[in-house]
């Protein structure tokens, strides 16, 4: 088993409790300077001249990101790029096929809003950040593979897992009504919430024909059932079949204090406190566990926050 630790925008103090922070000692900074600098500071992580460095940065816009679905749109785009309407700093993302990086001041071409906008609503690009793709890709998902993520929404890494399936079917139209023959594995997309859960139905119906291979859940991450085990444990061999894991590849992408979003969610910066991934650290050991024990021997699971 691998196990991969990245930050992610898609999870931020969501739980299957609520949470009762506590300072912990630590003091809350003049409103003139946010508990996320007053921090960095206390602890003394950094030189004064890389604090400052870290501190830009992270006022700086994010790149855009985004992954092209299907090679037939990919031929389109890159047949737009090499027309050179304009220096949109275009650069494909290692390791992401069909993956590309624009610029900060790209998104602001009226041409590129308008077609990653229409291609988004069409489903055949999926808008999402570098370091959200990295999970699903280390997994290396095979057509074979029986997927889960545990927590699922708002739904990029599991759209991107059920492309993954396909991956043989990769220079088909992806939103035809065309038959598709499905791979032999599939993906489970769970959520604790049922609001999320339903937001997360909605995004994946973007996958078309892919939805065969997709099913959407509504459970608590901590206590997701091994659907091995059977249904009255009455000798040896059935407590051994409960045992075995029942999944190739699992995403274990769980709930965060919201930090790694500081360049997207400026709201951050005055909610942030250091208390808040302490009092979250339980909840996501116990969804950690729980996916560990329902990952088949020889399977991978890949944990971000």
């Amino acid at each position: 088993m691998r196990t991969l630790n990245a930050n992610s925008n898609s999870k931020k103090l969501r739980g299957e409790r609520s949470l009762h922070v506590s300072t912990m000692g630590f003091r809350r900074p003049p409103s003139m300077v946010s508990t996320f600098e007053a921090y960095l500071r206390t602890e003394n992580f950094l030189s004064a001249e890389d604090h400052s460095k870290l501190l830009l940065y992270l006022r700086s816009p994010l790149p855009t990101s985004f992954r092209i679905r299907s090679e037939a749109v990919h031929r389109d785009w890159l047949r737009m790029m090499q027309q050179g309407k304009s220096d949109l700093g275009a650069v494909p993302l290692k390791g992401i096929e069909r993956g590309w990086k624009l610029n900060k001041d790209a998104s602001e071409e009226p041409w590129v809003r308008k077609w990653l906008s229409g291609e988004t609503k069409k489903g055949r690009v999926s808008r999402q950040e570098y370091v959200s793709m990295l999970p699903v890709l280390l997994l290396d998902i095979e057509p074979h593979h029986v997927v889960l993520d545990m927590y699922a929404s708002p739904g990029s890494k599991t759209t991107q897992a059920v492309d993954a399936l396909y991956r043989l079917h990769d220079g088909e139209d992806i939103t035809s009504d065309a038959s598709l023959e499905p791979p032999e594995g599939l993906c489970i997309a769970n959520e604790l919430d049922a609001k999320r859960a339903y937001v997360l139905a909605a995004r994946c119906k973007l996958l078309g024909q892919r939805c065969a291979s997709l099913a959407v859940a509504c459970h608590n991450a901590t206590k997701f059932p091994n659907v091995n085990a059977p249904l009255v444990s009455s000798s040896r061999s059935s407590k051994d079949v409960a045992s075995r894991g029942s999944y190739d590849r699992i995403i274990c992408d769980v709930p965060c204090s919201g930090d790694g979003t500081l360049r997207k969610d400026v709201k951050v910066w005055r909610t942030w406190h250091p208390s808040y991934g302490m009092a979250l650290h339980p909840l996501q050991l116990r969804i950690a566990k729980r996916g560990i024990a329902l990952l088949k021997i020889g399977g991978i699971m890949t944990y971000s926050t």
